[in-house]
């Protein structure tokens, strides 16, 4: 089954949440923190924005390579109360530098999360252009995988939002396709998607 959020920060202002509810969209992904002291100005309000319209909520964490401990305190610290929440971690580059993530960035991140938050699950953005430049490693243990897909300019005021989808089984190919099954462990094709199973 593909799921289809959007994934949203500041960098998109004030969204009409009711808007993109009718559109079809189940569920939100809100930007809520970065690195070890970046906090998303706009976060509190999507979230209000989604509960209001009956969306999922979900909140995300930007990683960076600072103290895995630190980002995840920085994380529960302002991401309020997620026990209704779906939440992930983004793992991309911002920039270059030292500021670039790791994959022992996001096995740390991994590992603090499950003692803090035993049981709460962690869904993982990790494109797949980031991660054959992490030298395509293993993501056993990690996940479940989401993937994004940018919309064109003719879906109109969802254009400049990411749609990540949540993939644990994906139609491939046309609606009359069988639903197949992709493996787990790292990013595999199905027709012009590169898809993966949490």
């Amino acid at each position: 089954m593909t799921l289809f959020t959007v994934d949203v920060s500041h960098h998109n202002g004030t969204l009409d949440w009711a808007r993109i509810s009718r559109a079809g969209v189940f569920a939100g992904m809100a930007k809520a923190t970065q690195g070890a002291s970046f906090v998303d100005s706009q976060y509190a309000n999507n979230i209000r924005g989604m509960r209001g319209a009956g969306l999922v909520p979900g909140a995300y964490h930007f990683l960076t390579n600072e103290n895995a401990s630190s980002q995840v305190s920085h994380f529960l610290s302002h991401a309020g109360d997620i026990a209704g929440s779906a939440v992930m971690l983004d793992v991309e580059p911002n920039g270059s530098g030292t500021m670039k993530p790791t994959m022992a960035s996001v096995r740390a991140f991994y590992s603090v999360w499950a003692s803090r938050v035993p049981g709460k699950p962690l869904l993982l953005y990790l494109p797949y252009w980031y991660w054959l430049e992490l030298g395509s490693p293993s993501l056993t243990g990690l996940g479940p995988l989401v993937a994004s897909h940018y919309l064109s300019a003719a879906t109109g005021f969802l254009r400049w939002c990411a749609v990540r989808l949540v993939v644990r089984l994906r139609r491939c190919g046309p609606s009359s396709s069988p639903v197949q099954r992709v493996s787990s462990g790292g990013w595999v094709h199905c027709g012009p998607e590169r898809l993966s199973r949490g």
